[in-house]
C-alpha cells in the first residue's frame, strides 16, 4: 500500500520504473490472469487503480463497456491497462493486441485516451507502446 500513496501524489509517468515496480508487485506472482485499469486525471494522477477481472491461468475476461463506465464515473482523461501472464516471458497474444485497439478506438470517442497497455510476465513488464 506505501507503494500506492507514491503512484497518488505525482504524476506516475514521469518515473516509469515506478509504474513498473507498481506492477510487477501487483501481478509478478499470481497464478491466475488479472486485468487492472488505473485511471487517471489530466495530470497523470493515478484516481484509482481498479481489478476489473480475475480469471484462469491463461485467459482474464474483458470488458470494454465496463471500462468506459468506470472512466466516466472516475471523470478520468487516460487509463492504464495492465494484466499478467502467469507463466514468465510471454509477451502480448493476438487476442491482447486485439482487445487493445477495440478499448482505444471506444474510449476516444469519449474523449479518454489509452496511454498503455502493460503486461506483467514474470519479471519482465512489456509495454504495448
Amino acid at each position: 500500500m506505501e507503494y500506492r500513496f507514491v503512484l497518488d501524489e505525482s504524476p506516475i509517468f514521469h518515473n516509469y520504473e515506478k509504474l513498473e515496480n507498481y506492477c510487477k508487485l501487483l501481478l509478478a506472482d499470481k497464478p491466475i490472469e488479472e486485468f487492472h485499469v488505473m485511471y487517471l486525471d489530466a495530470q497523470h494522477k493515478l484516481i484509482s487503480d481498479e481489478l476489473h477481472s480475475s480469471g484462469t491461468v491463461d485467459w482474464a475476461p474483458v470488458y470494454i463497456r465496463e471500462i468506459a463506465k468506470k472512466a466516466l464515473e472516475f471523470n478520468a482523461r487516460d487509463v492504464v491497462l495492465v494484466h499478467n501472464h502467469p507463466t514468465p516471458g510471454l509477451s502480448f497474444s493476438s487476442q491482447d493486441i486485439q482487445i487493445t485497439k477495440e478499448i482505444e478506438i471506444t474510449l476516444e470517442k469519449l474523449d479518454i485516451y489509452l496511454y498503455d497497455h502493460l503486461l506483467v510476465s514474470g519479471d519482465v513488464v512489456y509495454s504495448a507502446r
